[in-house]
């Protein structure tokens, strides 16, 4: 399986991963519980990731940059025109995916662990 790019709806307990290929078609669209999130993307070739900011998005992002992954995460304000009416977590992650190629030029690589008390 090639995954090109991954979008990634981050929630308390439950997270939604979107991927597509070279050619845009879905590849990954799985539903992942905290513990196997890690375990996943551990599996998966170095792609391109996206996050939107939240309060956890900076801890995933390093994890997920320790296992070799191009991660981005997205200021809210640069994902929300993308949404359409009907949201939900797959519908998110879509939207963290799908963009990703025009967003991820603005994104911001995640904050270091020295870096979490200056923000």
């Amino acid at each position: 399986m090639t995954v090109k790019r991954i979008g990634v709806d981050l929630a308390k307990n439950v997270f939604q991963v979107h991927g597509v290929d070279e050619r845009e078609k879905a590849v990954i669209r799985r539903r992942l519980k905290r513990s196997e999130f890690v375990a996943l993307f551990a599996q998966l070739p170095k792609c391109l990731v996206g996050l939107e900011a939240s309060g956890g998005a900076h801890h995933w992002a390093r994890e997920l940059q320790a296992l070799g992954h191009d991660v981005r995460v997205m200021a809210p304000r640069l994902v929300g025109p993308y949404r359409k009416k009907e949201t939900g977590p797959l519908r998110r992650s879509q939207i963290r995916r799908g963009p990703g190629a025009r967003i991820i030029i603005r994104a911001r690589a995640p904050h270091g662990g020295s870096q979490r008390g200056r923000i």
